[in-house]
């Protein structure tokens, strides 16, 4: 009887150790949390949006692009795909110091980069073979 006791008393230390690591520890946690908070802040860019400016910082997850503009301005863009380009996804291709052009009531974004032009459309995959 006393072997069960101590075998229950261990397996609820191993537990709780196990939640303080993961939860205290994790770096997967750590974003996820990071990210539940950082997300609210970006205004998704829709079609009677316009913008002109340049990225100062980026990151994408699950497809969407989440940008901080000169003006610190918090975008965020849906998942939107250009067959043309090797990276296709808007989150892989746009780097820091790219520039943004969209006309209010337009889809089309335009990326400006070393003197080439490049464009995608809010939302929509498109140039895919």
């Amino acid at each position: 009887m006393k072997k069960y006791r101590v075998a229950i008393v261990i397996s609820i230390l191993v537990l709780i150790i196990g939640y303080i690591v993961d939860h205290y520890f994790n770096p997967y946690t750590k974003r996820i949390s990071w990210l539940e908070n950082e997300i609210p802040k970006y205004h998704l860019l829709e079609r009677k949006d316009s913008i002109d400016t340049k990225i100062k910082e980026t990151f994408s997850t699950h497809g969407f692009v989440y940008m901080t503009v000169l003006d610190s301005q918090k975008i965020t863009i849906g998942v939107s795909r250009n067959g043309l380009y090797e990276k296709s996804f808007i989150g892989d291709f746009v780097q820091i110091g790219d520039s943004l052009h969209k006309e209010s009531g337009s889809d089309t974004l335009y990326i400006y980069r070393n003197n080439e032009n490049y464009y995608f459309i809010l939302g929509k995959i498109i140039n895919e073979n």
